[in-house]
């Protein structure tokens, strides 16, 4: 997962290879960036409710009964995020855009206003300001992947309890004739924390999410 600092970084780098004057083109990408790494109650609520249910999922898929064939099937069509919270917090593929950018192509892509103040005719915005294509579609993608991120995980949130539901019912009404095996609770701390990217989101942005106290540093 990419760490605000690293993306400012790069953002550096393009504004240094910039013509002179096109400093205040970069306003609306470093203020979406900042928006974009600002935790708030919803998304911590958010994280915390899908760390909880994709727990219990991932527990519920991997239970084997000794009469296994009278326990419904999981779905394998996986919600984004499911298997790796992290894929919510990518800006749609912007991050890996902005470093992959080359600086000559970046510098070249601006719009100047011509001397005297005047917008040249390529300026399209009548502000006579400098523009970036580049920066203008960034700034809206990770405004918009910001805007998405509560919604994809209410989505992984829904996923599990409808499955949680139908799996309680089985293990409540069928004759499974007990338990076989299943994950400890490590390997489900493992599966939801590390591999699931709970706890690197939770640490990036601060989330009173709780984390078990064999994973802390």
């Amino acid at each position: 997962m990419q760490k605000k600092e690293d993306i400012l970084k790069e953002i550096a780098r393009l504004r240094a290879a910039s013509p002179a004057e096109a400093g205040e083109a970069f306003a609306t990408i470093l203020e979406a960036v900042e928006a974009f790494f600002t935790p708030d109650k919803e998304l911590e609520q958010e994280i915390g409710a899908c760390a909880f249910q994709v727990a219990f999922n991932y527990e519920y898929r991997n239970t084997v009964y000794k009469n296994q064939e009278n326990m419904p099937k999981f779905s394998k069509d996986l919600p984004p995020g499911y298997e790796d919270v992290r894929e919510l917090f990518t800006a749609g593929g912007v991050w890996e855009e902005i470093e992959a950018m080359p600086e000559d192509v970046f510098a070249a892509a601006f719009i100047l206003p011509t001397a005297g103040g005047n917008v040249s005719k390529l300026d399209t915005s009548g502000t006579g300001a400098a523009t970036n294509p580049y920066l203008d579609d960034w700034a809206a993608r990770i405004t918009a992947a910001r805007a998405a991120v509560v919604p994809g995980l209410k989505i992984i949130n829904d996923f599990c309890e409808g499955a949680a539901t139908n799996n309680g019912l089985a293990v409540h009404f069928e004759e499974h004739g007990g338990i076989v095996s299943a994950p400890t609770r490590r390997e489900t701390a493992d599966r939801v924390y590390i591999a699931g990217g709970y706890l690197e989101v939770i640490q990036t942005y601060g989330l009173a999410v709780h984390i078990p106290s064999y994973m802390k540093e």
